[in-house]
């Protein structure tokens, strides 16, 4: 059917298009998409990847979970769900991604991240199970592919970590029970500038010097960060009790 009309209305699912212009007026006519193919502005197009058409005006996106890498699909059941190790996260994909460490996937739009205190270091996992449990003296966020060791001030077991008691700190990052927590202690540097006063100077999570008669600092870097006020190095003196030369970061009282 041919009309000589701008307006030429369709019957659903049709669309006119332009069939020919003849003396400066132009004529139309009706056409019906089939399946595997949708109506555009110039005519019927093949359905594209992640889509299925169904005919006519009709081009419907593969919902999320699901993907299709090939044109012309006709129906529904042409959008295939993502098997386990894979999945999508929106509508009209033509593949699905594999599932990141730190993750797994069950199939479809699912995408799950290990829960705190445990990892998975590898791609494409499937389960729950691929979720590993950090050593002792490590932890974790959730979605992680690694876990990072306690820290100063901190015991780590079955990936959970736990701050020790004010006032109390660990001589390692690695701690793993609560038994590490020891005492923070003070120390002395002796302030060489103005004869032999001596400033206070409180120890901050990163080594400590013994409880032990006479033990002190002294004074084996000097200032760090800049000028008096700021955080200086020492070391446990090692002559007399003390028996740990440990690097220490302290800060003025």
């Amino acid at each position: 059917m041919k009309l000589k009309h701008s307006l030429l209305i369709c019957i659903s699912g049709g669309i006119a298009i332009t069939s020919q212009t003849l003396n400066a007026q132009t004529f139309y006519q009706c056409i019906q998409c089939k399946s595997g193919t949708y109506a555009t502005s110039t005519g019927c197009e093949p359905c594209p990847k992640g889509y299925y058409c169904t005919g006519g005006t009709n081009k419907t996106a593969c919902p999320t979970g699901t993907y299709n890498n090939t044109t012309g699909a006709t129906s529904a059941s042409s959008c295939k769900t993502c098997s386990a190790g894979t999945y999508s996260s929106s509508t009209a994909q033509t593949s699905c991604t594999k599932c990141p460490s730190g993750y797994y996937c069950t199939g479809g739009k699912n995408k799950t991240a290990c829960p705190a205190g445990t990892y998975n270091n590898a791609t494409g996992a499937t389960s729950a199970s691929s979720c590993k449990t950090c050593s002792a003296g490590t932890y974790s966020s959730t979605g992680q592919k690694s876990c990072q060791s306690c820290g100063y001030g901190y015991y780590c077991s079955g990936g959970k970590r736990t701050g020790c008691p004010v006032n109390k700190t660990t001589t390692t990052t690695t701690a793993s029970s609560s038994s590490a927590c020891i005492d923070q202690y003070w120390g002395f540097r002796y302030k060489t500038s103005s004869g032999t006063s001596t400033l206070k100077y409180k120890i901050e999570q990163v080594g400590y010097c013994p409880i032990q008669s006479g033990c002190t600092f002294i004074d084996a870097t000097g200032a760090i960060g800049g000028g008096a006020g700021g955080t200086y190095m020492g070391l446990c003196s090692t002559s007399g009790p003390c028996s740990h030369p440990t690097i220490i970061k302290y800060t003025p009282q």
